[in-house]
């Protein structure tokens, strides 16, 4: 209260300008409403709107895409979709679809996704699926993203070696806030999905950025992922504070972080199909949360964004967690389970439902040196041995963590786990007094990139390069 949280919610849901570095709104919870009656007239009410008209665009698409009536220059149906991006472009919608992989519609090449900027991912893609059958999307919020797009130019080549010059404007899709780029790009106006500029890339999967999820699953269990995001929204907007979810998460967040000194934040989701949710939330929490200033400029007063990992929680039982029970450094952690698993037998899914509450409860409990000794002891271990292995086998316990459990893992409830992480990165960014929607430290980077791009092959090096810089480039040139 004392954050004057409640008003920042409110700030938050009313379109107000809560981007205060890039004067925007941050007005992402629109894209999920599915009611255009229940948003007050004037500019939230006409961004609304346009929302619903450019969704049932995007929805009447995915029916004609499930149906086989979206077909290629060979007059045969598409049937594989290959997304093209990368951040909030292409984390949200893989996660997704991955996730619901149970729920897809219809049968075809599959859903592919390509991020990586060094033409790997693409080229393996492209080994494996079929150009007059495939379905590229484009996603970029700019349209100047120089990773997609050549991403992109290398699958138009592609394309025109195969298919021939009128490939591009029956295989490619675009979703952008830029229309005239993706014009100019030769993508049709009529697979064009605009993205609005007041909706963040890691905050996206619930507008056009989704296509890819949409077409895997369709209509129907597409609203049903919105749905699930929308309800999220309205608990959060007009629950008591006692009784948020994501209030108590993000004051769980804050307390671990500044009172407990946890360094890293733990995913751990033991259903395999939400295996890159972790991913996810590192962009969500990180490039949200990861800020050394408070919102007037001035410096923050303790330690804000902790680093974000994780993993399926039965593989990281085999790798990372002895780290969590026994390492010098306290981490928090979020385990999350699904009561039903997404496949495999029940005594698969008792075995890993078991596992997650046995760690869970592991790092709450430890096991001090009497208990270790008894272990041993009943066990028949020497006493001198006993001496020599119990300093080892103590864990200290007293380790934070937090366990979510929800029903399965469908459209609904993956849509209100999403929603809930997002409204917790908002709680904490208020806690903190941050600006949780800009991201300019990436910028930096992009643009030295730029002024070696020319220098790795071989061109100038920037007359403002640093001495280290200078040697690296020497060394990959002649390494190439």
């Amino acid at each position: 209260r004392e954050t004057r949280l409640r008003e920042r919610i409110a700030a938050l849901f009313a379109g107000e300008p809560v981007n205060t570095t890039e004067g925007r709104s941050a007005l992402h919870t629109l894209m999920r409403e599915l009611d255009p009656g229940t948003v007050p007239s004037g500019d939230t009410g006409d961004a609304l709107a346009g929302v619903i008209r450019e969704r049932e665009r995007l929805l009447a698409f995915v029916g004609d895409f499930q149906q086989g009536r979206i077909r290629g220059v060979g007059d045969e149906p598409l049937d594989t979709v290959v997304n093209l991006g990368v951040g909030g472009s292409d984390l949200g919608a893989a996660m997704a679809t991955e996730a619901l992989a149970r729920f897809r519609t219809r049968e075809g090449g599959g859903t592919w996704f390509v991020s990586g900027m060094d033409g790997v991912q693409l080229a393996d893609v492209l080994a494996r699926v079929d150009p007059a059958r495939t379905l590229f999307i484009i996603s970029s919020k700019s349209f100047g993203t120089p990773d997609t797009l050549q991403n992109a130019a290398v699958m138009r080549e592609w394309l025109l070696g195969r298919l021939g010059p009128g490939a591009p404007a029956r295989h490619v899709a675009g979703v952008s806030g830029k229309p005239e780029a993706m014009t100019a790009w030769g993508i049709s106006p009529h697979l064009q999905f605009l993205l609005p500029d007041w909706v963040g890339g890691r905050y996206s999967v619930s507008s056009a950025v989704g296509l890819p999820l949409a077409l895997a699953i369709g209509r129907e269990h597409f609203l049903e992922f919105l749905g699930g995001m929308h309800r999220m929204d309205q608990h959060f907007r007009n629950a008591p504070l006692e009784a948020s979810l994501p209030v108590l998460m993000g004051l769980l967040a804050v307390w671990q972080r500044n009172f407990l000194h946890c360094h890293a934040h733990v995913v751990l989701p033991y259903d395999h199909r939400l295996g890159r949710l972790p991913a996810y939330l590192q962009q969500l929490e990180m490039e949200s949360n990861g800020k050394s200033v408070r919102r007037d400029g001035t410096p923050v007063r303790g330690a804000t964004a902790p680093l974000v990992f994780g993993e399926f929680g039965g593989n990281a039982q085999h790798s990372f967690l002895q780290l969590l029970h026994q390492g010098t450094e306290p981490a928090s952690v979020d385990f999350l389970l699904p009561a039903r698993g997404s496949g495999g037998t029940p005594e698969q899914e008792a075995l890993t439902l078991a596992n997650g509450l046995a760690q869970a409860r592991a790092l709450m409990e430890g096991r001090d040196a009497a208990a270790v000794t008894r272990t041993m002891e009943e066990a028949g271990v020497p006493a001198e041995r006993i001496r020599a292995l119990v300093p080892h086998r103590v864990q200290p316990g007293n380790r934070s963590s937090s366990t979510l459990m929800f029903p399965r893992t469908d459209p609904r409830h993956l849509g209100m786990l999403i929603a809930l992480y997002e409204h917790r990165v908002f709680v904490e960014s208020v806690l903190w007094d941050i600006n949780p929607f800009d991201q300019w430290g990436v910028e930096l980077g992009k643009n030295l990139a730029e002024g070696l791009r020319a220098a790795v092959d071989g061109g100038d090096l920037p007359a403002d390069a640093d001495p280290a810089t200078v040697a690296l480039v020497a060394r990959l040139r002649r390494y190439r």
